[in-house]
């Protein structure tokens, strides 16, 4: 699905991430880990294009091209627009390409609990709802591979509690492809399938995650333990 080969990347000629190999399966969500700095989010930048690299980064065994593909990006802080409704800003996407949207924008934004909020401005919405917004806009993309840069980490603890469960219910019934990145062990334990560790700018561990879809509330002894494990390793 998406592949990348011996790939470097950084600022000025200073690598942030040095000869990274991995494969991302189709339909899968990663959770890109690592302390501050580790280059995760470098990582992120780089395969949607925002940072140059060096190395080959392909996507359905293309080289990986932002105009011809489809790639989603939901920021740690929303992009809405702030003059445009909620209806107008998931929609906007498709304006820009002059594409017409797919049928299901209502569905899927009663998927995400926001239906009721499509006529309003962004403005009037709390912090999860932007992001659910923001989702939202990134899946009736329809992309090939979705990606999040700590999309959940300004929220309170219960509204990301409430988030975490509408994005996983959305992303597990329109099977995208999912890399986000989180600083949030627990965050990637319950919405990671996969969990990959960067550490100084190298790929450190790609484990597979027995706990994905399981609250720690569910499996608290097993919550501790893979969170002992994951910390002492970056």
């Amino acid at each position: 699905m998406l592949s990348l080969k011996n790939v470097s990347m950084g600022y000025d000629e200073k690598a942030l991430l040095k000869n990274v190999n991995i494969d991302f399966a189709e339909n899968r969500i990663y959770a890109l880990l690592g302390k501050s700095g580790s280059g995760k989010s470098t990582l992120l930048k780089g395969i949607s294009n925002i940072l140059p690299h060096m190395g080959e980064i392909t996507l359905k065994d293309k080289p990986l091209n932002v105009k011809k593909q489809r790639l989603a990006l939901v920021p740690q802080k929303n992009s809405l627009v702030k003059w445009q409704t909620v209806r107008q800003n998931i929609l906007l996407p498709h304006k820009l390409r002059k594409e017409v949207a797919p049928q299901n924008l209502e569905e899927l934004c009663a998927e995400l609990g926001i239906a009721h909020l499509l006529d309003k401005y962004p403005g009037h919405l709390s912090g999860g709802e932007q992001q659910r917004a923001a989702i939202a806009t990134a899946l009736l993309f329809q992309p090939d591979i979705l990606l999040l840069d700590e999309a959940f980490s300004a929220l309170d603890a219960i509204t990301k509690d409430e988030v975490h469960t509408a994005f996983l219910n959305a992303i597990t019934k329109h099977k995208v492809t999912t890399v986000f990145v989180t600083h949030d062990i627990d965050e990637a334990l319950y919405l990671a399938e996969s969990i990959i560790i960067l550490k100084n700018g190298n790929l450190l561990e790609n484990m597979e995650n027995p706990l994905f879809g399981i609250t720690k509330q569910e499996k608290p002894l097993a919550y501790s333990k893979s969170h002992q494990e994951i910390k002492e390793l970056i």
